[in-house]
């Protein structure tokens, strides 16, 4: 063979089916060893390099609902850490204001819708005829402590109870001469009444109180409700109903 034809048959490709490094040396341990520590071939890795270049980009995934949903839970989550928590004062608040709400809804107006339009006067009345029953505890329950307490001073106490102690409620039914259950229910209902009422009411109550108890209601009619500015009576009891709803809001 001549020397041309030898770098003709030199230059030619080599077949497919023409392996390229023999199998007893592919399972040669050490030449497998040292392939590895030298790495890839230049060549190799410059063809990787043109494949990454001319590869086209990735398109970015499109957001999808639970994306947004996602962004709403990260709002929360954001939002919820400016609001201060309830402290328990806070909470007495809240549930007194709802309850004296619930109280003129189911209690007081339905009467008062009974004997005709739910008139302020008429719901006045409904109020005073309540809280002469359960006078006689607001006033035990102040002087279980302060024995001098006035009606004044009974009614501004509980407007403001909150809660009953098991010990303080014995000693408010003893001096009240009444039953536990009894007691209870007239230091709630007076509670609740007290807050209702407008300090001007209250402090006629105390005004006209005769060896604990409050005159009849021919009297606070034709005395107080007669005499009283109707805006301010109808403002105490839009007041009362505003906290209530307000109080439902700020619990939800």
């Amino acid at each position: 063979m001549s020397p041309r034809s030898q770098s003709k048959a030199h230059d030619e490709p080599r077949k497919k089916t023409e392996p390229l490094v023999s199998p007893d040396v592919i399972k040669d341990p050490a030449i497998l060893t040292a392939a590895w520590m030298a790495g890839p071939h230049p060549a190799a890795l410059a063809e990787i390099e043109v494949a990454e270049e001319i590869e086209p980009p990735t398109s970015v995934p499109s957001r999808t609902e639970g994306d947004g949903f996602e962004d709403h839970v990260r709002m929360y989550l954001r939002e919820i850490g400016t609001v201060p928590l309830l402290t328990w004062d806070g909470e007495k608040r809240l549930a007194r204001a709802m309850e004296a709400g619930n109280f003129l809804q189911d209690v007081i107006r339905p009467p008062a819708e009974a004997a005709g339009a739910p008139s302020v006067p008429a719901m006045y009345h409904e109020l005073y005829g309540h809280l002469r029953v359960v006078y006689r505890f607001a006033l035990a329950d102040a002087r279980v402590d302060v024995p001098a307490a006035d009606g004044w001073d009974a009614l501004r106490r509980s407007a403001r109870l909150a809660d009953i102690d098991p010990e303080h409620l014995r000693a408010v039914a003893q001096l009240a001469e009444a039953a536990l259950d009894e007691t209870e229910r007239g230091m709630v209902v007076a509670s609740i009444v007290s807050h209702i009422l407008p300090d001007e009411l209250l402090r006629w109550c105390a005004a006209n109180d005769v060896d604990g108890e409050l005159p009849d209601l021919g009297l606070f009619k034709s005395d107080f409700v007669a005499n009283a500015d109707p805006d301010l009576l109808d403002d105490a009891l839009a007041q009362v109903e505003y906290e209530s709803n307000r109080a439902r809001r700020g619990l939800i």
